[in-house]
């Protein structure tokens, strides 16, 4: 399948939706069609944004799609000129029906009008695409409703959304962005330079981070209540008076005797967005005793503006009647069996007294896909549960395919198209979306060493081929040993290839070694860093009822539902288990249905492999923290493992930089550490796992099970982290996650602040790690230059 997909440069990325606007009339008491409710919709909204833009000084409600935080631009229009598409007679058109393929027979080709958007925004089409179902949703519903065959997003799933968009999403063939700065940037920066011009001090640059709509909406609110008010009632009236083209059904009843079709809380729930804080204002209002001067302002406005207000406070009611419905009508999760998830996802191989010693990575190209398939089947792999959860040798082996290799073992292209377009595309098409550029671009990537023709003994040892491209990998076999002897893993891994040979060579290994600490039973990379210490922890079917996840919030913010690790469970993003799409054709329905059933209690498994400059680090860190004790008076002086500590936001141990709770060393957040004196804001754990919900959703997870690698000659080994992770979705967990590490703005600071241990580096400069660290007398801001790692220079590879 040819899949419409977004372009994408330095890291903005753009949509253009183009979707056919319905013929004859609306669903209401006047003779307006469709055509023409859109275009006086439209336009009604774009004048209140105008008009609070460009007229008022103060800004009591926040923009609903500033509020999201990466929409760049965007605009919606009619394209009213002569283009012509298949149709339905008019004699054959019912009030509201939809084309459908089984009247293809009766089509005619007739002049048709659309509706088209376009947009930029910064990031990965699938999370932003998740801001736009919700909370952007409503918002747009109002105007695609106008369309034939939209499916709407407050009335359906995620998933099934992101489908309509993606039927309907036109290809760019070139797209050109000016700048590479995120919306959070923007905020940044303005408010840098805000400061920067009152003289703000370079403890106060340091301690800034971007302001949010929202929250500057509500200091507003709170300091001009007056003004807030008049503002809501005139945006109240502009709104109320579209009503007559989304007539309220719960106060009229049924415009027109089609039911289905009443989307008067369409234009209710976007004067709810749109208006976010009003309800505090007028309960506020409403509690003032009757002589106060307010109360009396407020109650004369009550009889000016009664008709708007008695619609939008019954609209209020309703809209929350409709949320409970669907609630309670929300797909319930399947019966989970722990038998069926492999190991290494919710259970780890081995235990702490027998941790893993040695691993490897045995990757396969398919060559034969019958003998492949028969090969895998023959093979005793690692469940969570059940006859494979122990393994009698001390070797625990698990699998993951590939798009391709799913497609080369014989799966049907069609059930393979319903797979996440992120898992089909791979890393290095989609690297841009996550900050993956310079010395992080994919040219720069070193592959894999072609080894395994070798250790097969199918060429000779001192023969050197062609390293191995990521599109030759159909298959991974891990294989994770307890056993010290790692002659065992070694024959094991030969006997693997020999039995597989009929059917998929092996191409290469990637080793790996384990490195527990026996007092923590943590694992410890090659810098020292303990591992581990946050690790979400799913809520399981019949375990105790855990905080925090989708069933409240823990500070520390580690239980998440099982849909945020396996497929086919409900999540943290308000998606229920899934199901059958609406209005999908039946040919792709039962494709996608068996694509469902396959992934059933998998999940989407993202190797990376880090190197670590151990040396380069050491010694850096050792000339910076003397560096820091010349130039500045502190109150104790700093140290190598103190910098250290600073870069990563934990102790090396894993225990924290701030003040943690009774749940244990992982309970806190960064709510009373707004400046960043505890745990820097670029530091690597902060950028990671910010701690603070958006949009009443927790922050994206990963399932971390990576281990140690050293390669190379004795003399000059290369060492580092081969970094494994599980998570349920690609692009909204690990792509956004290394997005923020590489400078997507987590925590409210500059992009070019970023994670000072795995970010890219500034195109033309150093990097620059800035932190507050206790003076004497006051606080004092430090930056210190990152060490170019083997002399890189930019645009050239290492």
């Amino acid at each position: 399948m040819y899949d419409i997909s977004s372009k994408t440069i330095d890291g903005i990325t753009d949509l253009v939706v183009v979707a056919p606007i319905r013929e004859g009339f609306i669903n209401a008491y006047e003779n307006v069609t469709y055509a023409t409710r859109l275009k006086l919709v439209a336009e009604a909204l774009n004048r209140v944004r105008v008009s609070a833009r460009e007229h008022e000084r103060v800004t009591p409600y926040s923009d609903v799609t500033e509020r999201i935080l990466t929409l760049l631009d965007f605009r919606v229009g009619i394209i009213d000129k002569d283009v012509f598409a298949l149709s339905t007679p008019q004699h054959m058109r019912t009030a509201g029906a939809y084309e459908t393929a089984d009247t293809r027979q009766d089509l005619v080709l007739a002049s048709r009008r659309y509706l088209y958007l376009t947009a930029t925004f910064d990031g990965a089409w699938e999370p932003y695409m998740r801001l736009i179902w919700n909370p952007l949703g409503p918002f747009l519903d109002l105007l695609f409703c106008n369309c034939d065959g939209y499916v709407t997003a407050t009335d359906h799933s995620f998933a099934e959304y992101a489908q309509w968009v993606r039927d309907n999403q036109m290809d760019s063939s070139i797209f050109y962005a000016t700048t590479g700065l995120t919306i959070r940037d923007h905020l940044y920066l303005s408010r840098l330079e805000k400061l920067q011009r009152s003289g703000g001090s370079s403890l106060a640059l340091a301690e800034m981070v971007m302001a949010n709509p929202e929250d500057e909406a509500a200091r507003t609110r709170e300091g001009h209540r007056r003004k807030a008010v008049e503002l809501g009632l005139e945006a109240l009236t502009v709104l109320y008076k579209l009503a007559d083209y989304f007539p309220p059904q719960w106060m009229t009843g049924d415009a027109g005797g089609l039911a289905e079709m009443a989307e008067g809380h369409r234009l209710a729930q976007v004067a709810r967005d749109l208006l976010k804080g009003w309800d505090e204002i007028t309960r506020a209002l409403d509690t003032l005793p009757p002589e106060h001067p307010q109360a009396q302002r407020w109650a004369m406005a009550q009889q000016i503006y009664r008709e708007p207000l008695k619609w939008f406070r019954t609209g209020v009611v309703e809209l929350d009647k409709r949320k409970a419905a669907q609630t309670a009508a929300a797909r319930p999760d399947p019966p989970f069996d722990m038998r069926e998830v492999q190991g290494g996802i919710l259970t780890v191989a081995g235990k702490r007294e027998t941790p893993v010693q040695h691993g490897a990575l045995m990757l396969f190209t398919v060559r034969n896909g019958k003998a492949a398939r028969a090969f895998l089947k023959a093979q005793s792999f690692h469940f969570a549960a059940g006859d494979g959860a122990d393994s009698p040798d001390g070797l625990f082996r698990t699998v993951a395919f590939t798009a391709n290799g799913l497609l080369r073992l014989g799966l049907s292209p069609d059930v393979v198209d319903r797979f996440p377009s992120e898992f089909r595309e791979g890393m290095a098409t989609r690297s841009g979306q996550f900050g993956d550029m310079r010395e992080n671009h994919p040219r720069n990537w070193i592959l894999p060493e072609r080894n395994g023709p070798a250790l097969v003994g199918r060429v000779p040892g001192d023969v050197r081929l062609p390293p191995v491209s990521l599109e030759e990998v159909d298959f991974i076999l891990q294989i994770r040993s307890t056993s010290p002897d790692r002659a065992m893993l070694d024959a094991a891994i030969t006997k693997l290839a020999a039995d597989a040979a009929d059917g998929a060579s092996l191409e290469a290994v990637e080793w790996m070694e384990g490195s527990y600490d026996p007092v923590t039973g943590r694992f410890r990379d090659h810098f020292g860093f303990a591992d581990g210490v946050s690790q979400p922890k799913p809520n399981l079917p019949d375990a105790p009822a855990a905080k925090g996840g989708n069933g409240g919030a823990a500070r520390n913010g580690d239980a998440v539902a099982l849909g945020e690790i396996l497929l086919g469970y409900g999540n943290d993003h308000f998606d229920h288990a899934p199901g059958p799409f609406a209005a999908e054709p039946q040919w792709r329905a039962k494709y996608r249905t068996f694509a469902q059933e396959l992934q059933q209690n998998g999940s989407y498994q993202v190797i990376r492999k880090i190197g670590e400059e151990v040396d380069v680090f050491e010694n850096w860190l050792a000339v910076q923290a003397a560096q820091i004790n010349a130039d500045h008076c502190l109150l104790s002086p700093m140290t190598a493992e103190q910098l250290k500590a600073l870069v990563l936001g934990r102790n090396a141990d894993g225990t924290s930089l701030l003040t943690t709770g009774a749940g244990g060393e992982n309970d806190f957040d960064y709510e009373h550490d707004g400046k960043g004196h505890g745990c820097p804001f670029a530091a690597h754990v902060r950028r990671a796992n910010p701690r603070k919900p958006e949009f009443d959703r927790p922050g994206p997870r990963l399932l971390r099970r990576g281990l140690r690698f050293t390669e190379g000659p004795a003399d000059r080994p290369r060492r580092g982290l081969m970094f494994i992770a599980y998570n349920a979705s690609i692009a909204e967990q690990y792509e956004v996650i290394q997005r923020w590490l590489n400078g997507g703005n987590s925590t409210g600071i500059a992009a070019a602040h970023n994670d000072p241990l795995t970010g890219v580096q500034p195109k033309e400069d150093a990097g620059v790690f800035r932190f507050v660290v206790q003076g004497r007398h006051h606080p004092i801001a430090v930056e210190v230059e990152l060490p170019r790692v083997r002399g890189l220079v930019p645009g050239v590879p290492l």
